[in-house]
């Protein structure tokens, strides 16, 4: 039985490192248990570097920006090329993640460990949830709307997708952040 996704990563098609967090999450949240095994074999979950070196990147990125050697303009066209998918900035950007525009940014100690470990803290809102449908399908994105009636998550592509509560089966939060952990590398 062929599994889609899985089989492209399995026959060397698509590289595991290629296929997105939020896809990987879903494909290894499958119902179909033979596919789900597949997915959990073929694109474990990603782990980041370990802390110290996560410690060793801000204290190099921090030792960068307090040389005051920065750029506003390199910075802005590298934030809408990295960033700006998901973030607004002075009303730059997408609406997928928090808005940093009111956001502390010389409090470098927090930005900079949001920067490079996004998932060591997640505002919330901002927490990647999955949802199973009764007609099987797996969804992930943002909790944007939640009632008695609906359920609605938006994805990464900025979209919402509805479903009603009664077609719902379960969801979950995920622990990890959406936002790609290398996005600020060069």
């Amino acid at each position: 039985m062929e599994h889609g996704p899985s089989k492209l990563i399995e026959t060397a098609v698509v590289k595991p490192a290629d296929v997105p967090a939020d896809v990987a999450t879903r494909l290894r949240s499958q119902s179909d248990t033979q596919a789900a095994n597949l997915a959990i074999r073929l694109l474990p979950i990603r782990t980041g570097p370990p802390k110290t070196e996560r410690m060793a990147d801000i204290a190099r990125v921090r030792k960068i920006i307090e040389s005051g050697i920065g750029d506003p303009y390199k910075g802005e066209a590298t934030f809408m090329q990295r960033c700006a998918t998901c973030h607004t900035l002075f009303f730059k950007g997408g609406k997928i993640g928090p808005n940093l525009t009111s956001y502390q940014r010389d409090d470098l100690g927090t930005m900079l460990i949001s920067i490079i470990d996004p998932s060591a803290e997640i505002r919330e809102g901002y927490q990647n949830f999955i949802l199973r449908t009764k007609d099987k399908r797996v969804l992930s994105g943002f909790l944007s709307d939640n009632d008695a009636e609906i359920v609605a998550l938006r994805g990464l592509d900025g979209q919402d997708v509805r479903v009603p509560r009664k077609e719902s089966r379960c969801s979950r939060r995920c622990r990890k952040a959406s936002c790609r952990r290398d996005c600020w590398r060069d």
